[in-house]
């Protein structure tokens, strides 16, 4: 059956439309709806479901200020269904005797959200001391929150913290202002790099009683040192499900300048230039001893992030620090994948999914490309988008690439489900949610052999780099399989020391 409407009909309605549009809300209503998030150009990644922030008293922080690397809000999955979203609380910050620790501190809204619904579980205030980054996920629900120099741990889901899910455990204070804290992908080892007091200032108690037993440490911190200290604290979650985690220090040192380097439950990694361009990257067992996985061709320092116990994320640059590659190296000396980042993406940062075999990547993009550069406040005009990226691990494959708005440089605003089926992503006023493909198996990408990023050590090369590491703990020259001058992109300009080490090098070839 076919309705008409008559002229007299449609005034009608129109009159009612124009009433409807000068009730108080309706303006309002229809705001929530165009602060929608936005999607990719080729619009493949529409949110599959949004959390309103509004409701919730949620309140962007300035982008000029995000831009800098302060945090004033944080993302994080507890479980696929429950989320954990903190955001900078606008009230007057209660006085309470610690003010010392910071001089510009911030109260924290935390909230246990359920996911999508947006159901709100649980709900608390943190006071902060400063503006750095008070979060990390450990794994299995678990958390690692830093008010100040204090560190706690986080359980929102454990049958324990029902009555209270939100409340924290303290597990001890740092000797100095907080510099770093590094979380393992596995969530076994945890390292906290605080600069300690110099002359003129004082440490409470509290925070020498904190450190651990000198007699069987290596070196003892005093009040009055200077440095930096390096705390190991190693996390068993087998029981974490009930609340129960147990932290144990594995080590302790003091050295002159925080340090800052890829790790895992059982090692770390580090690399030392052996010519220009020409990198050997290392890997150390906690329990000592070093592995020479192989080189690396970078006109930068190269960026290492473990991915999982075996798989290693290495970053490089061609040419320019602008200009970038990813790969992903096993500890059995593979590269499984690598491809080319946009030209114009710089500080990477990368969350992982262990069990899911996946992982989240965030590059901040720069209008008009140009070399990388520290971000600071001159430079952040030049910041427009800030790109998320999930791959899986073995293959590289893109199961989701995302634009993030506001752009936060320190990453805290979105976060990977463990399972891997969820990415969620603060957009303007609403949490977009995005429900991933299962995983499949891809094939790798292929490598050919004049592009590589990393050539893995042979067991020769690999004594040798030993040798060389304990008689004089430098970095030693190392004839690559492939010449590694050989990659670079032609046409290229020689330094005079360049084209003599290009000389002495094929004058060894020919012996």
């Amino acid at each position: 059956m076919n309705f008409r409407l008559y002229p007299r009909t449609r005034c009608i309605l129109l009159w009612s439309l124009a009433l409807c549009m000068l009730q108080p809300g309706w303006a309002q209503k229809n705001k929530q709806k165009a602060a929608a998030p936005p999607v990719s150009p080729d619009g493949k990644d529409m949110p599959d479901a949004t959390i309103p922030l509004q409701p919730l008293g949620y309140q962007g922080a300035p982008v000029r200020y995000m831009l800098a690397g302060a945090v004033a809000n944080s993302l994080h999955y507890v479980d696929p269904s429950h989320l954990l979203l903190t955001y900078r609380a606008r009230m007057l910050i209660p006085r309470d005797g610690q003010e010392a620790q910071g001089d510009d501190g911030q109260m924290i809204t935390a909230m246990l959200l359920e996911a999508p619904s947006g159901k709100v579980v649980a709900q608390t205030q943190w006071r902060m001391y400063d503006h750095g980054q008070y979060l990390w996920p450990i794994g299995r629900g678990v958390f690692l929150l830093r008010k100040g120099r204090q560190l706690s741990l986080l359980t929102p889901l454990a049958e324990v913290r029902k009555p209270d899910p939100l409340r924290d455990l303290a597990v001890g204070e740092l000797p100095g202002t907080v510099s770093n804290i590094m979380v393992s992908p596995d969530g076994r080892m945890v390292i906290a790099e605080a600069e300690l007091p110099t002359q003129h200032e004082t440490t409470s108690p509290a925070a020498v009683a904190a450190l651990p037993d000198p007699a069987a440490k290596a070196a003892t911190v005093t009040p009055a040192q200077q440095g930096t200290d390096i705390q190991f604290l190693r996390l068993d979650l087998t029981d974490a499900a009930h609340g129960r985690i147990t932290m144990s220090h594995a080590g302790h040192s003091v050295v002159a300048s925080p340090l800052g380097f890829p790790l895992s439950g059982d090692g770390h990694l580090h690399a030392e230039m052996v010519s220009p361009d020409d990198w050997n990257v290392f890997y150390t067992p906690w329990r000592g001893g070093s592995t020479l996985l192989g080189d690396v061709v970078s006109t930068c320092a190269p960026q290492s992030t473990f991915l999982s116990g075996q798989e290693v994320l290495v970053v490089t640059c061609n040419g320019g620090d602008g200009n970038r590659a990813m790969a992903v190296v096993t500890l059995d000396k593979h590269e499984l994948w690598q491809e080319k980042m946009n030209s114009d993406s710089t500080e990477p940062g990368v969350k992982t999914a262990i069990e899911s075999g996946r992982f989240a990547i965030s590059t901040l993009m720069r209008a008009g490309g140009g070399t990388s550069s520290p971000l600071d406040l001159m430079a952040v005009d030049s910041i427009n988008a800030q790109r998320i990226e999930v791959r899986d691990i073995k293959n590289g494959m893109l199961v989701a690439s995302v634009d993030a708005l506001p752009v936060q440089r320190a990453g805290q605003n979105y976060s990977l489900s463990q399972d891997g089926m969820h990415l969620a992503v603060l957009q303007n006023d609403v949490i977009a949610i995005y429900d991933l493909a299962p995983v499949k198996d891809f094939p790798a990408h292929k490598i050919k052999p004049n592009d590589l990023i990393f050539v893995a050590a042979t067991e020769k090369q690999e004594q040798t780099a030993k040798a060389a590491e304990v008689a004089a703990h430098a970095a030693a020259v190392i004839e690559a399989p492939l010449n590694v001058d050989e990659r670079r992109t032609p046409p290229t300009l020689y330094t005079p020391e360049e084209k003599a080490e290009q000389a002495r090098k094929a004058q060894e070839k020919n012996k």
